[in-house]
């Protein structure tokens, strides 16, 4: 999923079934960030407003802002 903040400034995020989500810069490539969800992830996730949405096979939900 690609996203921008305020600034224009692009982002990629992406979910692997190994649980993790990764955060990238949006013209460079660079990892930015990574946070393990402890979960096989199988959908995509989704922003709403400055937070990414994220569910898990284990039925839990996880939300992360954006700052």
């Amino acid at each position: 999923m690609c996203v921008y903040d305020r600034d224009d400034k692009g982002y990629i995020i992406y979910c692997t079934a190994g649980g993790y989500m990764y955060l990238l810069d949006g013209l460079s490539g660079e990892l930015l960030d990574s946070v393990p969800l402890g979960g096989t992830i199988e959908a995509s996730p989704v922003v709403y407003e400055n937070t990414i949405v994220i569910g898990t096979r284990g039925m839990k939900f996880w939300g992360i802002e954006l700052t």
